[in-house]
């Protein structure tokens, strides 16, 4: 490629996604020519591109009499293809976005400029440009300050204007604003149309009221942008605008929560560990008793009353403790579902503060259903359910249950988004599982009552562990997609063990800053 820019985009999960972007003076089809297959990814130009052709006979000749072209050939494929099997750091590849109003409202003075100071968290070389400034700068001096900066921030206050859309063609990212209580319009669905047709990164941001406690809206715009491309801010709040910033220049930090019963009491610690630490939550998901900590940090709740929450909700009230005739499950599963109820409300996944998913296993299509939409309570009824304690959750007539039985730690969907480092609480390893009896069948009832309770697992370990166990090899698969992997050694700690949960916080508290200071460098 002689000039221009092109992007690369393979499906990493969750459609397909930009990996990799193409340079000047670099080559494009390695792959095939060395194969002799049809292309691995899709290329779209993100600027206007010049390429000069080289048939493939041409080329092969070329590599048979220069060993350094077949040497340099072969180093380029290999780092393609790290490119594309490993979660992409955009930080890298996006080097210029825009920031336009999807709807009539213009942004004001006040916010481009808070945009301009999110941005500056982000980068030390930063050039923004707004219509008053750059309007009409030739394209030769828009790109020597695009090659010159870390990062360039097109600003445009209104929509559909000439400057808007050169600013779309400029950039590598592009961030649509609207106020949270608005819908679609049809100029807004064309804009962003046009843009999916160009296969253009786009997300958008719904600005919310400043005293807002929860944030809302993000359920109108579904069908144009996915869920985890939507994003909610306070106006004016600088915390906020700086976390976008951070996701849209894959700076942003992922927390992943592990299922794993009352040992995922840890996860409350943890998460007060990072924010003493001061490092940033910006998405967050997890399944099962991870999935139910998650969505409320997803909320922005304050970590001592996340705390409270789940004290209250799995200590003081067993939710599993209402038990039926085992026709279904164990437990009835309606003290589950009470208290899902009683403290998520309305909530829905696609209006969080912070970007937040959860998995459940779909029994009827046999495959992992991430939870991006919806109300919360109900994706976490879901994630939660394990087969034969509690009923499983049906939607739309499909069986849905534990997401611990197929993905128990879901570290690869959150590295699928590709919106920076990724840190992982995994809280599995060594549950303890053993039986001190061989001879279980010869024992009577009041044996089995007395100390066979305490020799063997009771039938909800069983189910527990049953119902995790086939997730194992994913999770192992799951802990190379993070970059800061946190295994609290809980010991003991049983997953039934609701009693344990100061000992379990405690230790993933202490188990969390041991980790972030052993770091050899800073997260973001």
């Amino acid at each position: 490629m002689i000039s221009g820019r092109l992007g690369v985009l393979v499906d990493i999960g969750l459609g397909q996604r930009l990996v990799a972007q193409i340079q000047p003076g670099e080559l494009v089809g390695e792959m095939a020519l060395i194969s002799g297959q049809h292309r691995s990814a899709t290329l779209v130009a993100f600027r206007d591109c010049e390429l000069v052709r080289i048939p493939a006979g041409a080329a092969e000749r070329l590599m048979g009499s220069s060993p350094q072209l077949m040497f340099y050939v072969l180093q380029l494929l290999v780092r393609r293809l790290q490119e594309t099997t490993r979660r992409p750091m955009l930080d890298q590849a996006i080097r210029t976005i825009a920031f336009i109003p999807l709807l009539s409202e213009p942004l004001t003075p006040a916010a481009t400029e808070t945009v301009r100071r999110a941005f500056s968290s982000v980068s030390a070389r930063l050039e923004v440009l707004d219509q008053d400034a750059a309007a009409e700068m030739p394209v030769e001096e828009l790109r020597a300050i695009e090659e010159r900066s870390e990062l360039v921030v097109y600003l445009s206050n209104e929509r559909d204007s000439a400057w808007s859309r050169r600013c779309l063609r400029q950039a590598d990212r592009v961030v649509f604003i609207a106020a949270a209580g608005s819908a679609p319009d049809d100029v807004a669905r064309a804009e962003v149309a046009a843009l999916k047709d160009m296969h253009r990164p786009t997300d958008l941001v719904l600005l919310n009221p400043a005293d807002a406690s929860k944030p809302t809206g993000a359920t109108a715009w579904i069908d144009l942008f996915p869920p985890d491309h939507i994003f909610h801010i306070r106006r004016g709040d600088a915390e906020d605008h700086r976390r976008i910033a951070r996701l849209a220049t894959g700076r942003a930090i992922g927390i992943v929560l592990s299922g794993g019963g009352a040992r995922g009491f840890a996860h409350v610690g943890a998460l007060k560990a990072l924010h003493d630490a001061k490092i940033p939550v910006d998405l967050i998901g997890g399944t099962s008793m991870g999935a139910l900590i998650a969505a409320s940090a997803a909320l922005d709740v304050d970590v001592a009353e996340v705390s409270r929450k789940v004290h209250h909700g799995f200590v003081e009230n067993n939710p599993v403790s209402d038990y039926t005739v085992p026709v279904i499950a164990l437990a009835r599963g309606r003290k589950m579902t009470s208290l899902l109820k009683h403290h998520f409300g309305d909530a829905r996944v696609e209006n969080t503060w912070k970007t937040f998913f959860c998995v459940s296993s779909n029994l009827s299509t046999g495959k992992v259903a991430v939870h991006q939409a919806g109300l919360i309570w109900e994706a976490l009824r879901a994630s939660s359910a394990i087969p034969g304690i509690v009923p499983p959750f049906i939607q739309n007539g499909e069986v849905l249950v534990d997401g611990g039985i197929m993905n128990n730690f879901p570290a690869n969907i959150m590295s699928s988004l590709a919106r920076g480092p990724v840190v992982g609480l995994e809280v599995t390893l060594g549950t303890p599982f053993r039986a001190e009896e061989n001879d279980v069948e010869g024992k009577s009832l009041f044996w089995m009552l007395g100390s066979g309770r305490r020799a063997v697992p009771g039938i909800f370990r069983v189910l527990m562990r049953a119902g995790t166990v086939s997730s194992d090899a994913q999770t192992i698969a799951s802990r190379a997609s993070v970059d800061l992997l946190i295994q609290p050694d809980l010991g003991p700690i049983d997953m039934l063990a609701f009693s344990s949960f100061d000992t379990a916080v405690d230790i993933g508290y202490r188990a969390t800053m041991d980790a972030l200071e052993r770091l050899e460098k800073p997260l973001i």
